[in-house]
This record gives structure tokens, C-alpha cells and sequence, in this order.
């Protein structure tokens, strides 16, 4: 007789982490006796069903979610039919930054220069901003 509910438990990513259109989710999951599957699922998302291992990682498409904070739940299930859930709070953020660069201007073709280049511009986003909106800038 299976008198012991499943366990789960989500590494990745953590409470409130900030999660692209595609993203890996990953974990691990115990049971007395056999796991069968873990179902991860939010509002607006199809549900996405996996088999039950220890340590187990789906990638998730969450394009059709909205912008913004995202509950997540995670449910496993072991073969007796048991069932135990976690829940996380996920922000999606599916639109990169905008950044518009004001000088030099980029239209003159070639800038030839020596020594220091001063570029001028803003960076918005309809979300957030990392790093305090710094661009880091290299060369191809």
C-alpha cells in the first residue's frame, strides 16, 4: 500500500525570476514507491506533461502568456494516483529592449576614428532594465 504523496521541488528558475518566451525549467522529485509524471502547467499555456524522474528539466514555450507576472504550478503524480503541487511566480518577459542610438551617426559611412568614440543614444524597455540600462558594445 502507497501511504506516502510524492514529493517536488523547482531549482530553476527561482521565485520571481525574469523568463523569455522559451525557457528551461528543472527539479527533483522523490517518491516512496514510483513516480509516473509531472504536469506543469499556467493560465493561457497548453499543459505540459513529462514522465516523473529524481532529476527531471523540460524547456517551456510560454509565448501566449501575457507580459508580466506568471503563476506557474507543478504537480506530480506517482502511480497509486497521489499528487502533491508546488507553485511559482514567474515574470515573462517576451520583448527585448529598445535602444536608439543618437551619435555618432551610424548613416556616415565609414567612421574612421582614433582614440576614444563617445556614443549618445537612450535605452527603454517595456518591462525592465538590467545593469541599470548600460550597453556593453563590441566590435564584430
Amino acid at each position: 500500500m502507497d501511504s506516502q504523496y510524492p514529493k517536488i521541488k523547482i531549482n530553476s528558475p527561482g521565485e520571481t525570476d525574469f523568463v523569455g518566451a522559451n525557457f528551461k525549467i528543472e527539479g527533483t522529485a522523490s517518491d516512496d514507491k514510483e513516480m509516473d509524471t509531472i504536469t506543469i502547467s499556467a493560465t493561457g499555456m497548453s499543459d505540459v506533461v513529462i514522465k516523473a524522474v529524481e532529476n527531471w528539466n523540460t524547456q517551456l514555450d510560454v509565448s501566449t502568456l501575457q507580459q508580466g507576472t506568471n503563476r506557474f504550478k507543478v504537480v506530480i503524480k506517482d502511480k497509486s494516483g497521489k499528487e502533491t503541487t508546488t507553485e511559482i511566480n514567474l515574470n515573462v518577459d517576451k520583448i527585448g529592449p529598445y535602444v536608439n542610438l543618437l551619435s555618432p551617426d551610424a548613416t556616415v559611412i565609414p567612421i574612421v576614428t582614433m582614440g576614444r568614440i563617445n556614443f549618445n543614444g537612450t535605452v527603454s524597455d517595456d518591462y525592465q532594465l538590467n545593469n541599470n540600462g548600460k550597453l556593453r558594445i563590441s566590435k564584430k
